[in-house]
């Protein structure tokens, strides 16, 4: 049994052809499982029940399958953890994959799409995903436009595909269902962008009645602050995820963001801070924004 442990600890996860392997019987495991050792992922993969994130433990299922099946390739949100790439609102629980033996299925755990020819697929250590541009417009098709947008945002900050990457992918005719959704989120696509919920935010408010621009310097000490969004050339518009006011470190943060908060204020800029929970309410988040936009065009005409 230590020696199925210490194998899961070494590749990320175990499969029941690893136990059998070892002399591990199914029911061998099925106690693991009940003792909250092991977790029972996607049919016969077994994970190590540790602390590592979604995205992590998901991208251990997606190699243990590929490495089961030969013939697979990862494709949508699955290729993406592959390729590591943020991912939102894609279901962690069922791995998507590529096949170019069978039509499309989909079972609880596993969705095998098909593979047509001329689809690009790349080697991403030592397996076989679909090139990085396909599977960001495929995650867009399938789990929405804000879904597609996180990850290519992603993708460009790090300049690993290019806008033209994406665009040639819309047209080449490869996607269907859903190609709108792609096409929405590749029309906003934006390296400048620096998290997940900064891509979140500005897909809320990017179908409202204001222009916006990301990282906008607005002047300040030294190299001068920069705005997440600037709305309106009026008001700066931030998301705070909180978490790097944390700690000893996070209160000397937090007071350097109070200065150049009330430095921005203080030039007659508009101020609105947005946290992740608030990322659940749009319509809120568009209402205060034009409040918010009103009181500056208004000071300003003053």
């Amino acid at each position: 049994m230590d020696d199925l442990l210490d194998l899961a600890g070494r590749q990320g996860y175990v499969t029941t052809s690893d136990a059998a392997n070892l002399g591990v019987n199914r029911m061998a495991l099925s106690r693991l499982v009940a003792s909250g050792v092991l977790l029972h992922t996607v049919r016969s993969v077994y994970l190590l029940a540790d602390d590592r994130t979604p995205e992590q433990r998901h991208a251990a299922v997606v190699r243990a399958t590929l490495k089961e099946d030969p013939w697979s390739v990862a494709s949508h949100h699955s290729a993406l953890v592959l390729h590591g790439i943020n991912v939102f609102g894609a279901p962690f629980d069922q791995v998507q994959v590529a096949d170019p033996r069978r039509s499309s299925r989909s079972h609880q755990s596993l969705h095998r799409h098909v593979l047509r020819e001329g689809d690009p697929v790349v080697e991403v250590e030592g397996l076989k995903a679909l090139g990085l541009p396909l599977a960001l417009c495929q995650t867009a098709t399938r789990f929405g436009m804000v879904a597609g947008l996180v990850a290519m945002d992603h993708a460009l900050h790090l300049e690993r595909c290019t806008p033209d990457d994406l665009q040639a992918v819309i047209e080449s005719g490869r996607l269907r269902r859903g190609i709108g959704a792609a096409r929405r989120a590749v029309s906003l696509a934006d390296g400048r962008a620096e998290s997940p919920g900064e891509s979140r935010l500005r897909a809320i408010i990017a179908g409202g009645p204001f222009p916006y621009d990301l990282q906008v310097n607005v002047g300040g000490p030294g190299s001068g602050y920069r705005a997440d969004l600037m709305v309106d050339g009026l008001v700066v518009l931030e998301f705070d995820g909180a978490v790097k006011y944390d700690g000893v470190e996070g209160k000397t943060a937090l007071i350097a963001e109070k200065r150049r908060e009330d430095w921005i204020r203080e030039k007659g800029y508009g101020f609105m801070r947005t946290m992740t929970p608030e990322l659940d309410y749009p319509v809120t988040i568009n209402r205060t924004l034009h409040q918010k936009v009103v009181e500056a065009r208004a000071r300003r005409a003053a």
